[in-house]
């Protein structure tokens, strides 16, 4: 499946600003709330917060509305952005444990996952 504008532009703004292990997943059909939903790791709260501030960035650049922007300078676990088809949860490592957010997602198609040192040697 292609990905569209918006979901290529989150993720290289995830992954040039250092989020680790992103994931893309295909909600369509099991939620009304959103199309998509990113996931992704900040190693640290500053990154945390880096990382809300880049998507905010690209989307306002690009012109993909954002709805709201929940726990950005108040959590140093949880950002959720909501662009509207788009919800990107920026986690830190063990928020991302704890909640097991992909477990919920396991029965959802990954449309995106950050390779890994493994897949370029394929």
């Amino acid at each position: 499946m292609r990905l569209n504008k918006k979901i290529k532009t989150i993720i290289t703004a995830l992954e040039d600003k250092k989020g680790d292990n992103v994931l893309v997943y295909d909600v369509k059909n099991r939620t009304p709330l959103a199309d998509y939903y990113v996931i992704v790791t900040a190693k640290n709260p500053r990154l945390l917060n880096a990382l809300a501030d880049q998507i905010d960035e690209v989307c306002a650049v690009n012109k993909f509305p954002i709805h709201h922007i929940e726990g950005k300078g108040k959590s140093e676990e949880w950002i959720l952005i909501d662009a509207y088809d788009v919800i990107v949860h920026i986690f830190s490592e063990q928020a991302r444990h704890s909640y097991q957010l992909e477990d919920l997602l396991q029965e959802s198609k990954i449309l995106y996952q950050t390779p890994t040192p493994e897949d370029d040697l394929n």
